[in-house]
């Protein structure tokens, strides 16, 4: 049984070390000082979704269930909880023991995840009546974490672009240009030629025609994310596939769902506008790219 809990395939344990969307769960290391057990959550991750998922949906598949394992953290403690691998049941289920001690009593709460369908499901089985409303409490909380994971399928149907990670929402791209042909006001000036998601962060890109600019705005995926965090590269990036050669990066504050975030503006400027730019405010981050 040892060797099946600690037993990663090592490309996960690769990515886990470089790639920046093992970040919540590396977060979650700093605190949680069991290393059989986070490697164990890896192992769950390397088991389920870790093939099915990829770029953006595989990064927030990450976050869902890094939350999930907090919250369970938060309200039961690290110290009594437990995960183990118990193999596999029938062909394609991949089974995971989640094991709570509460009051001198041990919840068994399994985790299931059927391959073949790509969703997961759970069982437990309960002769206590007191320990009712407790597992009522992990099944929500499970819940949270199953409903973030059929999202992720709605995001796998996305449109992939030639930039990595930058994925096109052809639903929502309609649906903003079906708004914005409402707004007389913003006819024949603005229009919407991008709405999708970039690095796990949403993105929506907006031309101002009468000027010739474009303004790329970049927004939290989730509650559980209240700022947008790329890399240079990154931004580079995404600037040249849209062809916005000269720009500032900005940071802005605004409110989401009866939350305050920070959001990333990109905004594309004029190369002779460039030196008055400088003149009057020394703060501002000019970035310039040539072919």
């Amino acid at each position: 049984m040892k060797n099946n809990v600690v037993k990663i395939d090592e490309k996960t344990l690769l990515d886990f070390k470089e790639k920046d969307f093992f970040n919540p769960l590396k977060e979650l290391k700093k605190y949680v000082r069991n290393e059989i057990l986070i490697r164990n959550i890896l192992l769950l991750m390397d088991k389920t979704f870790y093939e099915s998922s990829y770029g953006n949906a595989y990064r927030n598949s990450i976050l869902n269930i890094t939350i999930f394992f907090k919250k369970i953290f938060i309200q039961f403690g690290v110290k009594n909880t437990e995960l183990k691998y118990l193999g596999k049941k029938e062909l394609y289920t991949e089974i995971f023991e989640l094991n709570i001690k509460i009051n001198n009593q041990t919840l068994s709460f399994k985790i299931l995840y059927d391959e073949d369908c790509d969703i997961f499901d759970y069982e437990y089985e309960n002769n206590n009546e007191t320990l009712d409303e407790i597992f009522e409490e992990i099944v929500w909380l499970y819940d949270g974490f199953r409903s973030g994971y059929d999202r992720r399928k709605w995001e796998i149907k996305m449109i992939k672009t030639e930039l990595p990670d930058l994925l096109f929402d052809e639903k929502a791209f309609e649906d903003i240009k079906e708004q914005m042909s409402k707004e007389e006001n913003l006819q024949g000036n603005i229009e919407t030629i991008f709405v999708g998601t970039y690095c796990g962060y949403n993105v929506t890109v907006t031309e101002f025609k009468q000027d010739k600019l474009k303004v790329v705005v970049i927004n939290p995926p989730n509650e559980e994310v209240i700022s947008v965090n790329l890399e240079d590269d990154k931004i580079w990036g995404l600037t040249r596939f849209f062809k916005i050669k000269t720009f500032t990066t900005s940071k802005e504050y605004t409110k989401i769902e009866e939350k305050i975030v920070e959001i990333l503006v990109i905004d594309e400027i004029k190369e002779e506008e460039i030196e008055n730019l400088m003149k009057k405010c020394n703060m501002v981050k000019i970035n310039k790219w040539s072919r």
